[in-house]
């Protein structure tokens, strides 16, 4: 006979389901050979008719897919550490392009700002370097730590794309700091 929680089993236990009974009081959602009353964690829906759930990608702790690109939440133990980028439903070890880390305690990377490439923070002050795909945004401005669409008044082209201030006694400069 079959555990309580099975339809069709392979043998006595818990563990051993093929299919699971489906009915208002008994588990329904089938996994790894367990019948469970929904989709245990680290696991998603694959098929909704015949209720069987499948696991997620290893790196998600929650998910709605089997790929590493599914996840709504990230695993996180002592020794790993992940974050979670939403635009990308993506579990990372550190933060990518294009994101910066939201506080130690949330392991959530939030987007940066549209002008940015790469940042530090919110907004377009939280900018260090900038997207010149973008119209309007093809120089950092080192002092501001913002994107501009030129290198303003009372600052100088420094590096390719980077707008640097003059030194204070100067209303305009070119070439270096000095």
């Amino acid at each position: 006979p079959c555990h309580s929680t099975c339809a069709t089993c392979i043998g006595p236990s818990n563990s051993d389901c093929l299919s699971c009974k489906s009915g208002q009081s008994d588990p329904q959602y089938f996994l790894d050979g367990f019948c469970y009353q929904s989709c245990p964690e680290n696991s998603y829906i694959s098929d909704v008719n015949e209720k069987i759930c499948m696991f997620c990608d290893s790196s998600c702790l929650t998910c709605s897919g089997d790929s590493a690109s599914s996840c709504e939440s990230c695993k996180t133990t002592e020794t790993l550490l992940l974050w979670f980028w939403a635009s990308t439903k993506t579990c990372y070890e550190i933060c990518p392009i294009g994101s910066y880390p939201s506080g130690a305690s949330s392991f959530i990377c939030l987007t940066c700002h549209e002008s940015c490439l790469g940042c530090d923070g919110a907004g377009e002050q939280g900018c260090v370097s900038c997207d010149a795909s973008r119209p309007n945004y093809d120089f950092f401005h080192t002092n501001l730590k913002k994107c501009v669409s030129d290198c303003p008044t009372g600052t100088f082209l420094s590096k390719p794309n980077q707008c640097t201030d003059c030194h204070s006694t100067c209303f305009t400069c070119e070439g270096i700091l000095e």
